[in-house]
């Protein structure tokens, strides 16, 4: 008797212990489940509609609840884009989708799990310049931190939410934009040409002398210095075939496996892509005195030409034979326009203006290379540095 009264007991105790552990975890996802900042298993609850700036996370929902049968896939240097305009030129209902920083790899989980769900009819999309190194995911967001969003597993989607800085919006239950987003649209959910620290940078070499203590600005003038440096001494030199040969070989199977892929799988769907259009100071430095840079980039150039003789639902656009990129005014750093030229690039790619072709194509990295050889890296430098930025 005495000893079915400590089994009873015992039973008991085993009982208690694992409700005291499992209740607070139950409460927890409960809790999880009904504030779900990132709408991974539901729309907003008792909130108004909002959208986390960080879209490796965010797409994911947007892919999953949001009505759009078309998109613009790029970084920040599309973030500016409006998704309403191009829907207005194309005729289709397109969404913003870019993400900051972006590689191929990363863009690619986001093709993989909307071609899964749905039918596009158009994707707009950068070939930043990403293949020169062919990164696979960014130090700040590594791909184990998101990339389980886009597989086939639902069930380990709740992984976005198991870390410090959810836990605490949690706890909160914050409405802040750190944890839930803002109140934005699809148009241009993250776009930041209108925040004053960017903003103030456009307009030419006063305001970028202006802003001469921004890391961005510091970046631009060491970037003239080394490849100066480089070009005036010969530390660079010209790549052997072979190890050309290499990189381009390399940065060919990134775009295969990343880009062309979702082009050949899905005739059905129109790709645009196009190399955005650097502040012609980066190619001088590329041309000028990063000959792998020069080469791997005027390779990608001629080969989606070639490719896209094979592939009819895509074209590929470019403008470095235009005379904008060779304005200051219109960047903010080496890389960054200004939103209007958003719009001359939408425009171009409704008119066609710009394609590069298999018979054009020769002609467009010669004049290219032209431009970028004759600007003057040596005076732009010495502007930064006169009014401080190299200090």
């Amino acid at each position: 008797m005495q000893r079915k009264s400590r089994e009873r007991g015992a039973r008991r105790f085993v009982q208690v212990y694992l409700l005291a552990l499992v209740l607070p975890l139950a409460i927890g996802f409960v809790a999880l489940f009904a504030y779900d900042p990132l709408q991974i298993y539901h729309a907003h609850w008792g909130r108004p509609h909002t959208l986390h700036s960080n879209f490796r996370l965010q797409a994911a929902a947007i892919i999953w609840r949001e009505s759009f049968d078309g998109l613009i896939l790029g970084t920040s240097m599309t973030e500016n884009t409006s998704a309403d305009e191009a829907s207005r030129l194309f005729g289709e209902r397109l969404a913003n989708l870019s993400i900051t920083a972006s590689d191929f790899i990363e863009r690619s989980l986001i093709l993989d799990d909307i071609f899964r769900r749905r039918q596009v009819r158009r994707v707009i999309y950068t070939l930043d310049h990403v293949y020169i190194g062919t990164r696979k995911g960014y130090s700040l967001y590594p791909l184990p931190t998101f990339d389980f969003l886009y597989d086939r597993n639902p069930f380990n989607d709740v992984r976005a939410y198991l870390n410090e800085h959810f836990a605490h919006c949690l706890l909160r239950w914050s409405h802040d934009p750190d944890c839930v987003g803002s109140a934005v649209s699809l148009d241009r959910p993250n776009a930041w040409i209108n925040q004053t620290e960017y903003a103030v940078r456009f307009g030419g070499i006063r305001n970028w002398c202006q802003a001469k203590n921004n890391y961005q600005i510091r970046d631009v003038y060491l970037q003239l210095r080394k490849a100066i440096d480089n070009k005036a001494s010969g530390t660079e030199q010209s790549p052997t075939e072979d190890e050309l040969r290499q990189r381009i070989d390399a940065a060919r199977r990134y775009v295969d496996d990343n880009v062309l892929r979702h082009v050949r799988r899905h005739p059905e769907t129109r790709f645009d892509f196009f190399f955005p259009p650097y502040f012609r100071a980066t190619y001088a430095i590329w041309h000028q005195a990063r000959p792998i840079h020069s080469a791997v980039h005027a390779a990608m150039i001629r080969y989606f030409a070639e490719q896209a003789e094979s592939l009819p639902n895509m074209r590929v656009s470019g403008f470095e034979t235009e005379s904008f990129p060779d304005d200051i005014a219109n960047y903010k750093d080496l890389s960054h326009y200004a939103d209007d030229i958003d719009s001359r690039i939408l425009a171009a790619l409704k008119s066609e203006t710009h394609v590069i072709t298999r018979r054009n194509v020769d002609a467009y990295v010669k004049a290219s290379v032209a431009r970028a050889k004759a600007f003057d890296m040596d005076g732009l430098a010495a502007s930064l540095r006169d009014c401080g930025a190299g200090n």
